[in-house]
């Protein structure tokens, strides 16, 4: 693909940056340092030589000064760029780590080169609060040197802060996809949200290793783009007589990006500050004689609606958020070249490299960029309520107690009458799903109904009447709970989550049947109905995570389809032996059909009466199972 095709796809996706362009394409005293894997002298522009890890640091660097080939042009090839490689090299497939003091170090080397930008394609899952004194003082000395550090906010799709995105002074950066969404694997912990902005992450072109074009989706891709637009900004600044000031940059980054409008949208938080727009920021470096062209250049490249006051709109997030990195090691936010998805989850020891989602090994991601198909979740279970810190938590009491003297505790009864009086204080906790004591998964609501998600949420949670809840949606990182559990997030679907209590469920069922048979015993309704929701809760209880699971748990929300051949066999003396699952042998394109088998037997006379067969066909390819015909019965000889 020819220089002009990437360089109108990169204008395309960066409205603005053609106008940038026509004012410079960076200059060579504004030096940009990109700590990252080591860079392939043959695939970039000025590349250095090979020194193992190469596939990561050659993307990322080639983003910002473009590949020998003239394939990627970059986006600031004038500037000075410089590798310093953090990540040592290693086996294929193992994860690559650097520790918080390495990280440091190379902060410094790049300060003795006097660099004006720092991008760093690294994350470590943790709070703030972790943050060892030399990487500190690191990034002190650059905020007193009025160095402008960017950082990728880490792809583990949670809603917890990184280090050192979400240190202070540093401007985190987040991905979004081409329709301006945030990306699922794109973190939006507290400590970034305003101080960081979102930048394009999917299918992002580079340099591959032995030359070529590769394309990779992530974190670490997104804030090479904002450090190459923040080297041409300062390239505008010193054409006119200004020095270069990596605070004012960050500032204008911040200032100019693109605020979502829907109140729901702000309720999940995941568009951090803003998404990043060059022609704002450009404006605001150069002044209003910038004004017309740029504004018109925004409105007609930008595939993205506008309101009324002529921004461009965000538009709801299509998608939606790991812990257990060990306070002091750091690892690349690496897509598309990095190991297979099951090497890339965060070990004891420290973050891991993030892929795009294909497992794809070589130099180029083998699915173009794309995120794999999230891991589905259909889960049972109880909810509950948590905190992500103490300093939440006392935040939420201090709200509760405004206008109370004396003060109540922190209870769940006080929790409701808060979310009652002050229903956006529900998003301000972890909420739980719970099959025992122990949590299973915390629910992070995304999207244009995440708003209504929380409301129900809530509403749910204080109804003494709920015992149940279904839980549908996928799996989008992790999140540590306030004990310090980690426990699996899950987007959820609302259009699935029901509740129920199983007194009034099998009430429910039996007022059903019974008006179709007005001779049915209430007591073999109960009897048999209460043992096959225990069968489901207590015996055969699961994650809902694979599909023969999701097939399970979805018969149990469905009763009302089951409970007539569940009511069938009671009458005639028969209880549910056990619940089995089998992929259907007949399936529609695109879906996934599972049969779930219910066997029922007489105790009284195993071996003299045929035990009674039941079918349900249930799809589960969607996050909310649907039901495909009617139960079938048959005597199995």
């Amino acid at each position: 693909m020819p220089d002009n095709a990437i360089a109108a796809e990169l204008s395309c996706r960066l409205p603005g940056l053609s106008r940038l362009w026509a004012l410079t394409r960076g200059r060579p005293d504004i030096v940009v340092a990109v700590l990252d894997g080591p860079v392939e002298a043959t695939a970039v522009a000025q590349g250095m030589s090979q020194s193992g890890v190469v596939e990561h640091g050659t993307h990322v660097y080639s983003i910002i000064a473009g590949s020998s080939d003239a394939i990627i042009p970059g986006v600031a090839p004038g500037c000075t760029i410089i590798s310093i490689p953090i990540f040592a090299a290693g086996p294929r497939g193992t994860p690559q780590t650097c520790t918080q003091q390495e990280l440091a170090a190379a902060i410094h080397r790049a300060l003795e080169r006097r660099t004006n930008v720092i991008n760093i394609s690294a994350a470590q899952q943790a709070d703030p609060l972790l943050l060892s004194a030399e990487l500190s003082q690191a990034l002190q000395e650059a905020s007193a040197r009025d160095v402008l550090v960017v950082a990728a906010a880490g792809n583990q799709g949670c809603a917890c802060d990184t280090i050192p995105a979400s240190v202070p002074g540093v401007l985190a950066v987040g991905a979004h996809a081409e329709d301006g969404s945030p990306l699922v694997s794109s973190n939006w912990g507290p400590g970034q949200r305003a101080q960081g902005v979102l930048a394009p992450g999917a299918g992002i072109p580079g340099a591959c290793v032995g030359g070529g074009l590769c394309r990779a989706s992530g974190t670490s891709f997104a804030a090479a783009t904002v450090s190459g637009i923040a080297g041409l900004l300062m390239s505008v600044e010193a054409e006119r007589g200004a020095k270069p000031s990596g605070s004012r940059i960050r500032h204008v980054l911040l200032n100019s990006s693109v605020r979502p409008t829907q109140p729901d949208v702000q309720m999940a938080a995941s568009f951090l500050a803003g998404r990043l727009d060059v022609s704002r920021a450009l404006y605001l470096v150069i002044g209003p004689s910038a004004n017309a062209s740029t504004r018109e250049e925004t409105l007609s490249t930008s595939s993205l609606p506008t309101n009324s006051d002529g921004r461009t709109a965000e538009p709801g997030p299509a998608q939606s958020p790991a812990q257990g990195a060990a306070a002091g090691h750091v690892a690349a936010a690496h897509a598309g070249t990095m190991p297979a998805p099951e090497t890339a989850r965060p070990s004891g020891r420290g973050l891991v490299p993030a892929d795009c989602g294909c497992g794809s090994t070589g130099g180029e991601c083998s699915c173009g960029g794309a995120a794999k198909k999230p891991q589905l979740v259909y889960a049972i279970g109880r909810l509950g309520v948590s905190y992500v810190s103490q300093t939440r938590r006392v935040s939420i009491w201090r709200a509760m107690n405004e206008d109370r003297n004396p003060p109540v505790d922190l209870t769940d009864a006080n929790l409701q009458v808060l979310f009652t009086e002050k229903p956006h204080f529900a998003q301000s906790v972890v909420w739980t799903v719970a099959r025992t004591e122990v949590p299973m998964y915390a629910v992070i609501p995304m999207g244009a109904y995440a708003a209504e998600t929380y409301k129900w949420l809530a509403k749910e949670w204080a109804d003494k009447d709920v015992e149940f809840i279904s839980l549908p949606g996928f799996l989008a990182g992790q999140v540590t709970l306030y004990d310090g559990q980690i426990v699996d997030a899950v987007v959820p679907d609302l259009r699935g989550m029901v509740s129920w209590d199983t007194d009034v469920y099998v009430t429910a069922l039996k007022d059903s049947l019974k008006s179709a048979n007005p001779n049915l015993a209430d007591e073999v309704v109960t009897r048999e109905m209460k043992r096959f929701f225990g069968k489901i809760y207590y015996s055969i209880r699961n994650r809902g995570l694979l599909p023969e699971e999701r097939a399970i748990n979805a018969a149990a929300t469905n009763a009302f389809n089951v409970g007539d051949t569940i009511v069938e066999a009671g009458q005639e003396g028969l209880t549910l032996r056990d619940v089995g699952v089998e992929r259907s042998p007949l399936n529609r394109p695109g879906s996934e059909y599972f049969d779930v088998l219910f066997t029922f037997f007489d105790p009284a006379h195993r071996t003299e009466r045929a035990p009674l067969r039941a079918r349900f066909t249930i799809d589960v390819s969607d996050t909310v199972p649907v039901p495909i015909g009617s139960p079938v019965t048959w005597h199995e000889y």
